[in-house]
């Protein structure tokens, strides 16, 4: 019978993977300045380690200052955040900050910041990210000519990356091994979010909205208030990112991936395999809602979890046809991230800097490979029991 379940479950993985490899697209410069109105929108708590390095990417975009409105809320930091927001007043033609009210009375004391956020909102293009990122300079052009070049779009979805990115750059062009100068969390935690963006850059390709990421995202006022805005995801505890989307899905919204090469944001990295397991597996909590609000995504996230679960168990009863499943699983993923790596325009960072670079690059795709069955067993039990702290909440079954 598991043997059975395997089998389905890895042909439909393996369906879902052909869909991603046909429809990932290659990036596209942005050969223009675009000149539309624009509102920024954060919400920070606790961030006085990181929130100047975001107001800075913000003054340094090549996109018109005055063109930007840029609204931070403060979630009731106890640190010095809403000092440091007090600095930049006076730095940007429009930007506004506040505390956010009734943070204790909600259940996703984020959404209730950021619904409170954009009741401000002035213009209909909206973009947010996260008070740890770092936008490239290029990112409220990129994700405006997202918009431009795709006018039906109710939703855009950018790409986003690991600040481990510029360490890995670093050692290739000195050609020093990645694995001797980088810690193991780093790496892997760096390959298995590409992985999530190229994934989710393909599956919006092809018109299957499975998930995004709040690091870099944007979405038009209008359609945002046609949903009702936070009001009907409000009692999850997170997902104030996904589950919009699928609230975007529901209402039958465009949603589009920013398939240039400027929307780009870096998010910082975890500092340990703990805190990795912690941030993931308050993603992985919001699995059990895709039944309903998503089926076609939840029945994709139950193959993977059978097929990287479910074949290394079975590899000691059936080890000719499993090992010739784990060597098809590789080949598929390997074509994946190569044929994304190269549309993402990254490829470079290895072919560019000789075959220590190369190395780099196979020892991240099979540490990738190798840890992922272990991880997404500890990551699925502990989202599904919610037993996991977001800031300085538990995690809440609902």
């Amino acid at each position: 019978m598991l043997f059975v379940i395997t089998l389905i479950s890895f042909i439909i993985y393996a369906f879902f993977v052909l869909i991603f490899i046909k429809n990932i697209k290659v990036h596209h410069k942005v050969d223009c300045k675009h000149s539309e109105l624009v509102s920024i929108v954060c919400s920070a708590r606790n961030e006085e380690n990181n929130i100047k390095n975001l107001l800075d990417a913000l003054l340094k975009q090549d996109y018109d200052l005055k063109l930007m409105q840029v609204i931070v809320v403060d979630d009731c930091s106890t640190d010095q955040t809403i000092k440091i927001l007090s600095e930049y007043k006076s730095l940007f033609p429009d930007f506004e900050y506040f505390t956010a009210k009734n943070r204790e009375q909600s259940i996703s004391p984020k959404k209730n910041a950021l619904s409170q956020a954009m009741q401000r909102v002035k213009h209909n293009i909206v973009l947010t990210t996260d008070a740890d990122c770092i936008p490239s300079k290029t990112w409220v052009n990129g994700m405006v000519d997202a918009f431009i070049k795709q006018p039906e779009a109710d939703m855009v979805v950018g790409f986003s990356e690991t600040d481990t990115t510029e360490k890995i750059i670093a050692f290739n062009k000195k050609k020093k091994s990645i694995f001797v100068n980088i810690p193991n969390h780093l790496l892997f935690e760096y390959f298995d979010f590409l992985t999530l963006m190229f994934a989710t850059a393909a599956s919006l390709n092809a018109n299957l909205y499975f998930s995004c990421s709040g690091q870099n995202l944007s979405f038009k006022k209008t359609s945002f208030d046609k949903v009702g805005g936070y009001e009907p995801i409000k009692n999850y505890i997170s997902g104030d990112d996904l589950h919009l989307m699928q609230l975007f899905n529901k209402n039958n919204m465009h949603i589009s991936f920013a398939n240039n090469d400027s929307a780009r944001v870096k998010t910082r990295s975890i500092s340990s395999f703990g805190s990795l397991f912690n941030q993931r597996a308050r993603w992985a909590s919001n699995m059990k809602f895709m039944l309903f609000s998503n089926t076609i995504f939840f029945i994709y996230l139950l193959s993977v979890f059978f097929v990287l679960t479910l074949i290394p168990i079975l590899l000691f009863l059936e080890p000719k046809i499993l090992i010739g499943l784990v060597l098809l699983k590789m080949i598929i993923d390997g074509v994946f991230v190569y044929k994304s790596s190269i549309a993402f325009k990254l490829w470079d960072r290895y072919t560019n800097n000789g075959w220590q670079a190369k190395l780099n690059f196979h020892y991240l795709f099979f540490l990738w490979l190798v840890f992922q069955p272990i991880y997404t067993i500890i990551i699925s039990f502990m989202g599904f029991f919610s037993l996991f702290k977001w800031k300085d909440r538990k995690g809440l079954k609902i």
